[in-house]
């Protein structure tokens, strides 16, 4: 796991999707945070998975299951009054 340097102003929101879309959402976000020019108060959005081995016929396989189904993590400048 990678560390992250606390930056003063920006907070995490989770955003509520429906189940098996959060990667079209998190795409369409960055796509209208990047029309709108909002880089600067929005800084990513991502969908939390983590890697799994499940053995399927006895087979070992690396699947990536995502932690919050339904669910993406946005980090953003707080108070910046923005709605989507």
């Amino acid at each position: 796991m990678t560390k992250q340097k606390v930056q003063a102003g920006r907070n995490w929101y989770a955003v509520h999707t429906y189940a098996g879309y959060e990667d079209a959402v998190v795409r369409n976000l960055k796509q209208r945070i990047e029309s709108l020019g909002m880089e600067d108060k929005i800084f990513s959005a991502v969908v939390p998975t983590e890697k799994k081995i499940k053995i399927v016929g006895g087979k070992r396989k690396t699947i990536e299951e995502r932690i919050y189904p339904g669910y993406v993590l946005v980090a953003g400048q707080k108070g910046s009054g923005y709605a989507f």
